[in-house]
């Protein structure tokens, strides 16, 4: 888990990259890996009966995660097009 919840924070990585401060990745890799990862993988894997994964309110909906890529790159790509947006186009672009 702690691989998905990294690759999830490292998608930001590249939608940002030269346009943002080191100590501002920081910050957002914390908040996706302590808050939004969280939050999102529970909505799936886990539920009321956290013994058995699948479990969440999403599952039970029928939303099916392939090996966890949904969580991940669903997660990391709105993360990415959120922070894309708020930093703007790049310099000379």
């Amino acid at each position: 888990s702690v691989a998905f919840c990294t690759t999830a924070a490292t998608i930001v990585s590249g939608a940002v990259a030269e346009r943002i401060n080191f100590w501002v990745y920081v910050f957002s890799t914390i908040s996706i890996a302590g808050g939004s990862y969280p939050l999102v993988s529970q909505w799936i894997w886990a539920g009321h009966n956290s013994d058995f994964e699948g479990s969440g309110w999403l599952a039970n909906k029928g939303f099916v995660d392939f090996a966890g890529s949904g969580v991940v790159h669903l997660l990391g790509a709105i993360a990415a097009i959120t922070s894309a947006w708020w930093v703007g186009p790049r310099v000379g672009r």
